[in-house]
């Protein structure tokens, strides 16, 4: 995998990153002033961050910024390792984000929000399912997650190359 992939795949995933733990500091902050405490899991106004899907997208994310810079600064002999423990983080990432995305349209179809705002995950008002922040994680997840399948397979080619045929 190429620098320029690396440092490419290094930025989507501290991008959604950064996106994720806005998120979750904004719903643990608007969480702290309706219940006045963040230990709350039952009967709040709305869900406590801890509880929600934003909370366990962003650990993920955070992990996957620490496995994007071991591929970039890495021993040679463990980036390959990396970045295939990388890969399918960011496919399962991918998997849980669509999931509540999923979740949240389902959700919005059924109900009479589909005419009006509707609450979502976080326990925000949207407007549609694609302005809430399970459809932004799963454009970053996707994203990453083709970056990475991309490198991957990048990588294996010009592995191929490089090895001489024997005669």
């Amino acid at each position: 995998m190429s620098k320029k992939l690396q440092l490419t795949q290094i930025f989507i995933i501290l991008a959604g990153t950064v996106f994720a733990w806005y998120t979750v500091v904004t719903d643990f902050l608007r969480f702290y002033n309706y219940e006045g405490t963040l230990f709350k899991i039952r009967d709040c106004v709305v869900p406590n961050p801890l509880t929600t899907p934003c909370f366990y997208g962003a650990l993920a994310f955070i992990l996957a910024l620490a496995l994007s810079v071991g591929v970039l600064l890495g021993k040679r002999e463990n980036r390959k390792k990396l970045q295939t423990y990388l890969t399918w983080l960011l496919g399962a990432g991918t998997i849980f984000a669509a999931s509540n995305f999923t979740f949240t349209l389902v959700k919005y179809f059924q109900s009479k929000a589909a005419a009006e705002n509707f609450i979502a995950c976080s326990g925000v008002s949207a407007a549609t399912p694609f302005t809430t922040p399970c459809f932004f994680g799963l454009i970053f997840y996707t994203a990453a997650f083709l970056l990475a399948i991309f490198g991957t397979y990048q990588s294996k080619k010009s592995q191929h190359k490089s090895v001489p045929e024997k005669v």
